[in-house]
């Protein structure tokens, strides 16, 4: 008996454990690579996954740019409706907020759109937000590995077939929502005869690194600036 509790107890931690990473990280098939949870639901800061972008500019952006700088990376892309102009801008807030007190943070924008986030694209739409934030693209297949490694899950899907596919619906009077059209970013009134047209699903959630290229916490979607300065705060600070 007592060794059916053990093998019983040890299955259902087992479980509990898997849970934490499919939670922690909603809508991905996998925890980021090199990640490791502790029983609690935390998890022990980990090297950062494998980084080998492009800036709008062309130069190579690689782990080796990580170090050195408290980074917030945040995957998204320019058409998306909501969850990423609220996130850009929630981090902008931040930003700003922390500056006062001395403090900095970049973000890291990733795009999982490629074929639409053209540098052009990219630059003329991080102009709405902070300018220490990091517009990255690469070849499709390298961001989406990318993004797999990092524990982010990407599927384009088609609006027509699937309404719903973009699960994260933005607050509809957010301030990062003024002066864009609706589901349409580059101003496009009509895409419905476009075969091009597509939405991108995706994970919303931030991962922070610290100096040393650790990652060290996630931010939820929809994050409020002063919950985000709490976070960072005390690592920009060494603390």
């Amino acid at each position: 008996m007592r060794r059916v509790l053990q093998v019983v107890t040890g299955v259902l931690l087992g479980l509990a454990v898997v849970a934490v990473v499919f939670l922690g990280f909603p809508g991905s098939n996998r925890a980021p690579q090199g990640m490791v949870v502790n029983t609690d639901g935390s998890f022990q800061p980990f090297p950062a996954p494998p980084l080998a972008l492009e800036t709008v500019e062309g130069s190579p952006f690689t782990n080796e740019e990580l170090g050195g700088e408290i980074s917030v990376v945040f995957f998204g892309f320019t058409n998306c409706p909501d969850v990423c102009p609220i996130t850009l801008w929630n981090l902008t807030q931040a930003a700003e907020e922390l500056e006062e007190e001395g403090l900095a943070f970049r973000t890291l924008f990733v795009t999982v759109d490629p074929a639409r986030d053209t540098p052009e694209v990219l630059r003329s739409y991080m102009n709405r937000y902070h300018p220490s934030m990091v517009a990255l693209r690469g070849e499709e297949e390298m961001v989406h590995q990318t993004a797999r490694d990092w524990g982010i899950h990407v599927a384009f899907v088609d609006p027509s077939v699937d309404p719903h596919a973009h699960h994260d619906h933005g607050e509809p009077n957010h301030p990062a929502l003024e002066g864009l059209p609706h589901h349409h970013p580059h101003g496009e009134e009509d895409e419905s005869d476009d075969p091009a047209t597509y939405a991108v699903d995706h994970s919303a959630r931030s991962l922070v690194v610290d100096r040393e290229g650790r990652v060290v916490e996630t931010l939820a979607p929809y994050l409020p600036p002063s919950e985000i300065v709490e976070i960072l705060r005390p690592l920009i600070q060494g603390r």
